[in-house]
């Protein structure tokens, strides 16, 4: 944790304001003691609930913490800390919002900037070399060819036998799957 001051805030995410919930600058949500109607054996009722901590979940997958909250709108929504972070305490969010020193679980607001598309993919180049993304083949017919993993010459074999042989006999010939032969053929 950064050693500032934790200041909170009324929680912002994706320009939705969650009424029952603050964000701290150090990346911590909690909820606000409020009143909450419901019904009980079909009579309004109402009760006083404590604000507290909220517990962050750890998304497996995307290495970020996220948790579920109620919005203004009473429907149940996923937040990412980060996020919400940068959404609440700076502005609004170009396209993504990126971890200054690299590591994805540092969620307080001097660590978090926001970045486009384009910065992202730059950045991500730089930092994976060797996972950067196959550019698309522009052969000599100037025919544009989706980012593939197929060669060029087993794509021109594809594209040489379309009209000679059937389909299923281009994949064995060209040694791919029959769904690349429909990828890169034009007529068939």
């Amino acid at each position: 944790m950064n050693k500032t001051i934790e200041e909170w805030k009324p929680l912002i995410y994706n320009k939705i304001k969650y009424p029952y919930y603050q964000v701290s600058n150090q990346g911590r949500i909690r909820s606000v003691g409020h009143y909450e109607e419901y019904l009980y054996h079909g009579k309004p009722c109402r009760r006083y609930r404590n604000g507290r901590l909220i517990k962050l979940r750890h998304s497996k997958l995307e290495n970020y913490y996220f948790t579920s909250l109620k919005n203004s709108n009473k429907k149940i929504k996923t937040v990412y800390i980060h996020k919400a972070v940068y959404e609440t305490f700076i502005g609004p969010v170009k396209d993504y919002v990126t971890h200054i020193d690299g590591n994805i679980q540092h969620n307080y607001i001097l660590n978090l900037k926001t970045i486009t598309h384009s910065e992202l993919q730059k950045m991500n180049m730089k930092k994976y070399p060797e996972t950067r993304m196959r550019l698309a083949i522009i052969n000599k017919k100037n025919n544009y060819i989706p980012k593939t993993k197929l060669s060029e010459e087993k794509i021109k074999i594809i594209r040489e036998n379309q009209n000679k042989l059937d389909p299923k006999e281009i994949a064995k010939k060209a040694n791919c799957s029959l769904s690349s032969v429909y990828k890169y053929s034009k007529t068939i």
